[in-house]
């Protein structure tokens, strides 16, 4: 009996080592998560510059931490920016159309060396103008329009207006000139090599592929209801007749096909830039790699400003700001979502937070 009562305990002890050892453990805090010191700081900073604005701030091994300031208004406290409401990021999208044009790199539909012309040609110039030229902004295309005469929601709606919404600014690439009308072209081209829409395509192999959530193309949305709201007066300053904002918004993006139609919500984006960049080996590598050897002026790459291991972006459309810092070394990264600062003061409280994180 005293052995069967041994035996039960060394049976008990067993299964409770078993049981304990698929328990998983605790993951201990990363050396780089920001500070409490460091939140304050940057709490502050939106403070200062009454910015109705949220920050998403960490590395990929943690949830972000989330920093928020909500600002007074004529009618009281302004709601702080939800995390999980969606938002036009405008150009943030061209980092988006930079990953997808990078996975062609990989996969050898397209290379940076590949002329306009061999899908468009009939763009003006497109027998001097690369891939290259296109993602660095250094085309000599400049774009003819900022709004579309009536929101386009149809892939040949969009290529369309995207094949003629552009003017040959400089005959003789590669002297840097911001045009949304680059990622167009480069969205029509991925679209060709894929047999895919880009749309259908970002969405398969970039939202889908890396169970990204909260991020649309604004074609997709019935209203605005779900959408942030601005906290600055509308000005319709590209179209004085517009009266309504959610059909003259949707008119802006029209016309930045691959440039600036996704709306994401500030958990989504951050997502993106975790899961489609830092979490992928090649394309961080691919990244890391940009940002020692374009030698652009700015240099700029794939969507994002570079600095050695780092990338940056912005985002602006009617009072709307937004901006991502991704350190591709240490995984440092944040992003600003805000809805009623400039776009210069947006790109200076990043340029403090970034900082204030990276000192």
């Amino acid at each position: 009996m005293k052995v069967k009562h041994f035996l039960r305990r060394v049976a008990a002890a067993l299964l409770m080592t078993l049981l304990l050892a698929l328990i998983p453990a605790p993951v201990a805090a990363s050396q780089q998560s920001i500070s409490r010191q460091q939140r304050d700081e940057i709490a502050q900073e939106l403070k200062g510059r009454s910015a109705n604005a949220t920050v998403l701030i960490g590395d990929s091994a943690n949830h972000p931490t989330v920093i928020s300031n909500h600002v007074d208004t004529k009618d009281g406290k302004a709601k702080p920016i939800s995390v999980h409401r969606l938002f036009p990021i405008a150009s943030l999208e061209k980092g988006i159309t930079g990953v997808a044009l990078q996975q062609q790199f990989n996969k050898g539909a397209l290379l940076p060396k590949t002329k306009l012309s061999k899908f468009l040609p009939q763009v003006d110039n497109s027998d001097r103008i690369t891939v290259f030229h296109l993602l660095t902004h250094t085309s000599g295309l400049a774009d003819a329009h900022n709004i579309a005469p009536a929101p386009i929601k149809t892939t040949a709606g969009n290529v369309r207006f995207t094949e003629h919404n552009y003017r040959v600014v400089n005959r003789d690439p590669g002297v840097w000139f911001y045009a949304n009308v680059n990622y167009g072209l480069i969205a029509i081209m991925i679209s060709k090599v894929t047999h895919q829409s880009y749309h259908q395509y970002v969405e398969d192999h970039i939202i889908k592929a890396n169970h990204i959530s909260g991020m649309k193309f604004f074609e997709q949305l019935k209203s605005n209801k779900d959408v942030t709201p601005v906290l600055v007066k509308e000005n319709f300053i590209l179209d004085p007749h517009e009266s309504n904002s959610w059909r003259y918004l949707q008119r802006e993006m029209s016309a930045e096909y691959g440039a600036g139609q996704i709306m994401t919500t500030p958990m989504g984006y951050w997502q993106f830039i975790h899961r489609a960049i830092l979490n992928r080996p090649s394309i961080r590598n691919q990244y890391r790699k940009a940002t020692h050897e374009v030698k652009t002026e700015p240099a700029y790459y794939n969507g994002f400003y570079l600095k050695p291991d780092e990338l940056h972006a912005n985002g602006f459309t009617d009072g709307y700001t937004c901006t991502v810092y991704t350190n591709l070394a240490n995984r440092h990264t944040f992003v600003v979502f805000s809805n009623n600062i400039s776009l210069q003061k947006c790109r200076d409280l990043a340029a403090n937070i970034n900082r204030i994180y990276n000192r």
